[in-house]
């Protein structure tokens, strides 16, 4: 519940910091693709050490992902989510780059639980781009 918590207030601070003009859409949507993983593998030690942590870990950006395909296929509405995860401000956009973003992480941490390999991938994820 930590985790999801800081991941979503993660989001929920650079969607406000983009709607006050802080920050530009095209760099909410870069602080969003370089902070959200590396929050996310900080919290990788809160989880049990059981074998139902990778699932229970992979759990969060899974939901995330899940959210972003519904806004993306039109299920949901959420313009502030669009107008920070998109370049041009149609939702379908999130099916691209922020659910395949989101596919990697879940199936990275379910499959590589705390293995180097997997750190060493998501973070080329997040900083690579």
């Amino acid at each position: 519940a930590l985790t999801a918590g800081l991941a979503l207030s993660l989001e929920a601070a650079i969607r406000i910091a983009r709607r006050r003009h802080v920050v530009s859409p095209p760099v909410a949507r870069k602080l969003l693709h370089m902070a959200m993983g590396p929050v996310f593998l900080l919290c990788w030690p809160l989880f049990p050490a059981s074998s139902l942590a990778p699932l229970l870990a992979a759990g969060v950006p899974a939901a995330i992902t899940l959210k972003f395909a519904l806004i993306g296929f039109g299920v949901l509405k959420d313009a502030d989510t669009v107008g920070s995860m998109s370049r041009t401000g149609n939702p379908r956009e999130l099916l691209f780059g922020p659910v395949q973003y989101g596919i990697v992480f879940a199936l990275a941490t379910l499959l590589l639980w705390r293995s180097p390999a997997a750190i060493v991938a998501l973070l080329a994820l997040c900083f690579g781009n």
